[in-house]
């Protein structure tokens, strides 16, 4: 089986500058923040929603698993209930 040749970048230091990158997108006018992708490329289910990302513990993320799984829930709704708790408890309008 033959090898395929290896490049040489030799030629890289009389190479010419590279050509600047177009400008970005303007940013939506309606106040919400540009999107890498158009709503129409997002899941139905998750128009209108945001990722959130928060590390919590090893054993409170089994304990959420075998709760959701027991009671058949997923942990997007045991975390939307649970904030939105939160918010009450602390004087504020639910969001969700």
């Amino acid at each position: 089986m033959a090898t395929k040749p290896r490049p040489s970048f030799a030629g890289l230091a009389h190479a010419p500058a590279p050509v600047a990158a177009p400008a970005p997108a303007p940013a939506p006018t309606n106040g919400e923040p540009a999107s890498p992708r158009s709503a129409s490329t997002v899941q139905r289910s998750r128009q209108g929603k945001r990722a959130m990302t928060a590390y919590i513990p090893a054993e409170l993320a089994k304990a959420l698993r075998v709760f959701g799984a027991r009671e058949d829930r997923t942990l997007e709704e045991m975390v939307v209930e649970a904030l939105n708790d939160f918010l009450r408890k602390n004087g504020e309008h639910p969001a969700a």
